[in-house]
């Protein structure tokens, strides 16, 4: 049974991009620049969703939502432990 107002933060992550250091900073400010941002990207590296990782997950979820899950997918390096 859940109390109501009794949400509480239990902790907080943050997710990154990583870039070349010769190449220039992508903009990802508004969902429809990380959108494109994402399908003109070369590759792809994130956590595989079935390992468990929060990221993962939250980024297939967010592909699916903007309707790239397949084209990012197709290019997607799905790691193991984060790395």
């Amino acid at each position: 049974m859940l109390v109501p107002g009794s949400r509480a933060e239990l902790g907080r992550t943050l997710t990154g991009i990583c870039v070349h250091a010769a190449a220039p900073m992508p903009d990802i400010s508004t969902p429809e620049r990380f959108k494109q941002t994402m399908l003109e990207a070369r590759s792809v590296a994130y956590t595989d969703p079935q390992a468990g990782g929060t990221s993962g997950i939250f980024l297939a979820d967010l592909l699916e939502r903007l309707g790239i899950a397949a084209a990012v997918g197709s290019k997607a390096l799905l790691c193991g432990n984060g790395d």
